[in-house]
């Protein structure tokens, strides 16, 4: 199917064998304290050979309401794991996930270490002289989240070259 073609029918439900994999890795994702319909939404994107899944068939394959499928979706989607996918002309909703969706979350993750460093900035700033505890405790939380914004660059990178050479490995 074209990335961008509308599908004419809903295909098939998944194999048993892959559901396996779905719940299984739901009820690893919910062991985490993540809502277990996220974890099956990813197990069932990582799994399908479509390019693209609309919310009406994760709906039926994984046996869920709508409602849940469109709210751990969006979640999803927020953190960096699936995105949505637009088909001219259908207003219904697809998702799909990166390849190395990984890569990706890591990504992802800067934005929220960021607001973290300035919210502990911002509390220093607003701290009032002479309150060594707190300010010892809030620049350890600001100099964690700088130390590991930059652990994450480093990480992504490390990342994409091993990646990038496994790929390239006659034994991969």
């Amino acid at each position: 199917m074209e990335p961008d073609a509308q599908p004419a029918t809903m295909p098939a439900p998944m194999s048993s064998e892959k559901l396996g994999f779905v719940e299984e890795l739901g009820l690893f994702w919910s062991a985490q304290g993540n809502p277990r319909m996220e974890g099956r939404i990813l197990g069932y994107l990582l799994i399908t050979d479509q390019a693209y899944v609309s919310a009406g068939q994760l709906a039926r394959d994984l046996k869920a309401s709508a409602g849940a499928i469109s709210t751990c979706a969006r979640r999803l989607a927020e953190i960096g794991f699936i995105h949505r996918h637009a088909v001219a002309g259908d207003r219904a909703h697809y998702w799909t996930t990166d390849d190395d969706m990984w890569a990706s979350f890591l990504a992802g993750e800067r934005p929220y270490l960021q607001y973290q460093q300035k919210l502990a900035q911002r509390a220093l700033d607003a701290l009032p002289a002479g309150e060594d505890g707190p300010r010892r405790r809030l620049e350890h939380m600001r100099d964690y989240m700088t130390w590991l914004e930059g652990a994450h660059k480093e990480l992504l990178r490390s990342w994409t070259e091993y990646r990038d050479r496994h790929l390239k490995s006659p034994d991969s």
